[in-house]
């Protein structure tokens, strides 16, 4: 993508967003979800 763009080698793309609507008979993406527990934590170090 940077190529693409003609960025310079200490440049590169931070965010990408897609405008349109999506293919009718397109798949969905599924990725795994992770539990709660799993993803917060209060007051814990490490």
């Amino acid at each position: 993508m940077a190529k693409l763009l003609g960025l310079e080698p200490d440049e590169r793309v931070i965010m990408l967003i897609a405008v349109g609507y999506a293919d009718p008979e397109g798949l969905i993406p599924y990725s795994q979800k992770l539990a709660l527990d799993r993803v917060r934590s209060y007051n814990r170090a490490g």
